[in-house]
């Protein structure tokens, strides 16, 4: 071959690389671009508080994948425009778990996730059954242009407290009660996020005393239910207030016979304990019902070391409230006692349950674990509040029932 051939050659060789190079990156640039990934962040600080979370701690995320939606095109859209995950899993649709990972300082960080549709769980705290603080399902989209995703959950803060106010009137004595005297408790609850329907599905507060109550009631414990209407009642009052809750006062009377020791005026006899509970819709999908509950404590001293009189002495007898006669074992209770319907509640501040919200010389915390510990004051009231002030104005206004009724009993005295 001449010269001048090989040099043809070479040319027509480097021709046909030439063509060819483009070609295969064509071929190879939508296949690597396909292959991006992204990166998925859950941040439970962002979503409930710094507060909140230094109280509830870390929790477990799952990452799970929406099949069968391609958000790059109008129909994927559309898709995710009706996506409606409660309905999904009711009709029993599953979504494969892609990965999982448990908070560290409220983070979470999934990485190498492959673009398309997700839903990212919290799940409750398995270890402390704490229920104050659940999230909501989030359905997360990782696509080109937005591969780097921060999602803080929507959060439900559920709480229950009780403020127990006693007749003592003796310094350093101001948070007890005595026999015959009254004890009268404020409670508040907390109202869940309503669904995406705007409906809460279970609202239900219990209430148990201790011995040495004496209450006007059908039951122990009461169970109070929300009816359809009052549940309608209070979601309406949560969408238009996130603050909205529901306040009961109970009158009660510290009885004459105890259990209580024999003691050395000063010393405490004996303790009454009252635990407030509330049943309500979780966060998850299903809105799967959880519960709170709050236990305060009262000291009972003597009556000589409950009140001072004018001359110096302890209260040998007399009233139980402001004047109200003498309590005697198996009285009703029903006269002396403060704070009758209308009347303003007086408590800390605060929502039920939050933390930092406390009241010194109160009992239990209403953290939903039972014990010892500082509790939560009663919030005080405002306009969004649904203030119950006894238990048959509950019932009438939210149409509450009572469930495991004894009818004849009218008074029962632990």
């Amino acid at each position: 071959m001449t010269p001048r051939g090989r040099l043809r050659g070479s040319a027509a060789a480097a021709a046909v690389l030439a063509f060819a190079v483009p070609a295969t990156l064509r071929a190879v640039t939508p296949a690597a671009y396909a292959q991006a990934t992204g990166t998925i962040t859950v941040d439970l600080v962002e979503s409930v508080g710094a507060d909140w979370f230094a109280e509830i701690g870390d929790r477990e995320v799952v990452l799970r994948r929406v099949e069968g939606i391609d958000p790059t095109t109008a129909a994927g859209q559309a898709q995710l425009g009706e996506l409606d995950i409660p309905a999904l899993v009711r009709s029993g649709t599953t979504f494969p778990e892609v990965d999982r990972a448990t908070t560290s300082g409220g983070l979470a960080r999934f990485t190498s996730v492959e673009q398309g549709v997700y839903l990212v769980e919290v799940l409750d705290s398995a270890e402390t059954r704490d229920a104050r603080v659940s999230y909501s399902p989030v359905v997360v989209v990782v696509v080109d242009g937005s591969l780097a995703r921060t999602v803080a959950p929507k959060a439900q803060v559920l709480g229950a407290a009780s403020n127990p106010l006693t007749a003592c009137t003796t310094p350093g004595w101001l948070d007890a009660s005595a026999p015959g005297k009254y004890v009268e408790y404020d409670y508040a609850f907390n109202l869940p996020n309503p669904s995406t329907d705007g409906t809460i599905s279970a609202y239900e507060v219990s209430f148990e005393f201790s011995l040495g109550h004496t209450v006007q009631w059908e039951s122990r414990p009461v169970v109070v239910q929300a009816a359809a209407a009052g549940r309608n009642a209070l979601a309406a009052a949560r969408a238009g207030d996130p603050n909205a809750r529901v306040e009961v006062r109970v009158p009660a009377l510290t009885n004459m016979i105890g259990p209580w020791g024999t003691v050395s005026r000063g010393q405490v006899l004996g303790t009454l304990e009252t635990t407030a509970t509330l049943r309500t819709d979780g966060m998850d999908a299903l809105r799967t019902p959880v519960e709170v509950f709050n236990t305060s404590h009262v000291n009972v001293i003597s009556r000589q070391a409950c009140v001072v009189t004018a001359d110096g002495g302890g209260d040998g007898g007399g009233g139980d409230g402001p004047g109200g006669p003498g309590g005697s074992p198996g009285s009703t209770g029903t006269v002396g006692f403060p704070g009758s319907p209308g009347t303003d509640s007086t408590g800390g501040q605060g929502q039920p349950g939050q933390p930092g919200e406390t009241r010194g010389g109160d009992g239990a915390g209403s953290d939903g674990q039972r014990g010892s510990g500082q509790r939560t004051g009663l919030a005080s009231t405002g306009a969004g509040v649904l203030g119950i002030t006894g238990i048959a104005l509950l019932l009438v206004v939210l149409g509450l029932l009572i469930r495991r009724r004894d009818r004849k009993e009218e008074q029962h005295t632990l």
